[in-house]
């Protein structure tokens, strides 16, 4: 997350998934999670979820957030996992 600091720090729409995603990888790679046979399926996600109300409006709310704020982290299932 320290190496990703400045690119989080961006608006969400002027965020590079791609170079969050070297960053996750050299990550991966320079710790003892490179010898984990599953480490390549992790990947990350910068993504806005809406809120909806009850009546299914979607809610109107001035947004003011950080790409850290719509960081997440995915994970590739293989089969026969991926059928659970």
């Amino acid at each position: 997350m320290d190496i990703a600091r400045d690119e989080l720090a961006k608006k969400p729409d002027e965020v590079s998934v791609e170079k969050l995603q070297s960053l996750l990888d050299l990550a991966l790679r320079t710790t003892a999670a490179a010898v984990d046979p599953y480490h390549e399926g992790l990947t990350c996600i910068v993504a806005i979820s809406q809120r909806e109300s009850s009546n299914n409006d979607i809610l109107e709310e001035p947004v003011s957030i950080t790409g850290l704020e719509t960081f997440s982290l995915s994970y590739k299932v293989h089969w026969p996992l991926s059928i659970v």
